[in-house]
Order: C-alpha cells, then structure tokens, then sequence
C-alpha cells in the first residue's frame, strides 16, 4: 500500500500504531475484521483526534463482541484484541485500582482499568466486587463492516 509516497504494509501501519503507546488508536483502527472495530466512513483528524478515539474506544468496550459480563459462568468474556494489545494497555498511564492489581496478571488489571469507566456502573460494580475470571474469545477474522 502507498502512503506519502511510500510503501508501506499493514503489518508497519499496525506496528507504528503499537510504537505510539496510545490504545485507543489500537482499538479504532486494529486489524479491520470483526475481532477489530468498525471501519469509519471518515477519516480521523487532528483536531477532533481526541473526541473520534474516545468514542472508538467507548463504542468496542460496550459492544458485547468485545466484552460482556457473563454472571451465570462468573466471567468476563473479552477480543482477544486485548490479549494482543496487552501491553500497550499495560503501558499506558492509567493506573490500575489496587483491588484489580490483587485480583489479576497487570495486563489484565491494565486492560480492565482501561475498560472499566467506559461500561455501565452495574457490569462495573459486579467486577470490581465478584472478581470474575478473564476469558478471551477467538478471533473473527471475516472483514467487518462499515459504520
């Protein structure tokens, strides 16, 4: 593929997108299959950057192909997106709350911290006192759509 006048493969774009330590960015634009976000029909923009990653982010985090809380099996069910993108989560300067810190790896602290201010206060509320196991999905690899 051709940007700027250079060559460039999916596999650099994603990799420039790990370099840049910012996992909203990861969960807007990552892979483009169903295990990913939904394509855009614009493009994102320096000056409304912050907004457009924001809302990429909230909108994987409460889409239940993402994650979901399943109370009958005491899990959390998340993309294996997390899994992968793990440390970025990981190294991002959200802090982790202690009680996730006691409870699970730091990736999943991590990425729960991340996930957690963006879903309802009821899921929420129910991880952060049950303490439920991490389970990963497989992936969806079929293209997904446009939104």
């Amino acid at each position: 593929h051709g940007l700027a006048r250079e060559s460039i493969t999916l596999a650099q774009i994603e990799q420039e997108l790990r370099d840049i330590g910012e996992p909203r960015a990861l969960l807007a634009i990552c892979k483009a299959n169903r295990g990913g976000a939904p394509l855009l029909r614009r493009i994102y923009n320096q000056t409304a950057l912050e907004q457009q990653l924001e809302v990429a982010a909230n909108n994987y985090c409460n889409n239940p192909a993402h994650f979901r809380v399943d109370r009958m099996k005491k899990q959390i069910r998340l993309s294996p997106v997390f899994l992968d993108y793990g440390t970025q989560f990981r190294e991002s300067p959200k802090e982790s709350p202690a009680i996730l810190q006691a409870s699970y790896s730091a990736t999943e602290a991590a990425v729960l911290a991340f996930i957690l201010p963006r879903i309802s206060s009821d899921d929420r509320n129910y991880v952060l006192k049950k303490r439920p196991r991490i389970v990963y999905d497989t992936m969806d690899w079929r293209l997904n759509g446009i939104e």
